[in-house]
């Protein structure tokens, strides 16, 4: 099994989110969308926290949720409008993606950058680059923080070798939210989305919002299938100092569906 590692706004009341491939959705189109999913499938929140269900049951209403809108967006990296911000922390690659087999993960990153490339393939990412300006370790008192997204991610090297150009371009097509501090120039964590893109018939829609005044990335994706779809949630562990997975919540397949 792979994950992903990462290797290293302004915001209004109007409503938007991105399907796979980046399609913008806004106000009444998106609310209705989402709560269509979530209202037709049944989930169970059994086990769940009181956090998430509070949470699951606002956000399949959409009901006490904001929708962030990002500061930038751009297909360019090198944008003068991406940089201007990005370029506040020069060593920080937040473009570059290297996916570790999880059981050397931890051992890996433990090694300096520049030697965790020759025990895992790098990635880096192609379009629809995201900037979102939010307090996302919900701490007034140090200031804003900033979302990055990108997608698209093309394989560059494996193992700290670069590709042979007669192999051809391979691609994987998830998305990822990283979330940094450009004050400090430090990365605070962050989370895969579309995980289904590659075999999925339906889009899967994911975004930032905040909840209660604080402020979260979800993901809604398709799961088992075109008619479930899951829910994740991510936000800031103060104890972990970082953005992780909050819920994970299943659509409750029928009994003859759990049976195939």
């Amino acid at each position: 099994m792979k994950r992903l590692i990462a290797v290293v706004g302004f915001w209004c009341v109007s409503v938007a989110a991105y399907a796979a491939g980046g399609d913008l959705l806004s106000g009444e189109a998106l609310t209705e969308r989402i709560q269509t999913i979530l209202t037709t499938l049944r989930y169970d929140l059994t086990g769940q926290s009181k956090f998430c269900q509070a949470f699951f049951k606002a956000f399949q209403a959409q009901k006490a949720i904001v929708h962030i809108q990002p500061l930038v967006q751009t297909d360019d990296y090198q944008a003068p409008e991406l940089q201007q911000y990005l370029s506040r922390c020069p060593n920080l690659d937040l473009n570059k993606v290297l996916t570790l087999e999880a059981r050397y993960a931890d051992d890996i990153r433990a090694l300096p950058p520049d030697e965790q490339d020759q025990y895992g393939k790098v990635y880096r990412g192609t379009r629809n680059f995201r900037l979102y300006r939010v307090d996302i370790n919900n701490n007034p008192a140090d200031g804003e923080e900033f979302l990055f997204y990108h997608e698209q991610f093309l394989l560059v090297s494996r193992f700290g070798q670069p590709l042979d150009p007669r192999e051809g371009e391979e691609y994987d097509n998830r998305g990822a939210y990283r979330a940094v501090d450009l004050q400090r120039c430090k990365v605070l964590g962050g989370v895969a989305t579309d995980r289904s893109r590659a075999t999925a018939t339906v889009p899967n829609y994911h975004g930032v919002i905040s909840f209660k005044k604080h402020f979260y990335i979800y993901d809604v994706y398709p799961f088992r299938g075109a008619d479930t779809y899951s829910v994740s949630v991510n936000g800031y562990d103060q104890r972990r100092g970082r953005v992780i997975p909050l819920c994970g919540l299943h659509s409750v397949l029928p009994k003859q569906e759990r049976a195939k």
